[in-house]
């Protein structure tokens, strides 16, 4: 086959990565943390459960 073995799309660069196999080898791996509200961050929460948003918090 003449095509590679993985395209992906990757949604806001509007660009296409291919790659010979999945996860390519020269990936770049993130932890992500769930935030209130449903967001996520690269970095923990440093708060603890008393400061969480309303109808979060635990008693």
């Amino acid at each position: 086959m003449d095509e590679p073995a993985v395209s992906v799309f990757v949604e806001g660069s509007r660009e296409v990565v291919t790659a010979e196999q999945w996860p390519p080898r020269d990936i770049a791996h993130k932890s992500l943390y769930l935030r209130t509200r449903r967001k996520l961050s690269f970095e923990p929460e440093t708060m603890g459960a008393e400061y969480a948003e309303d109808g979060l918090r635990r008693v």
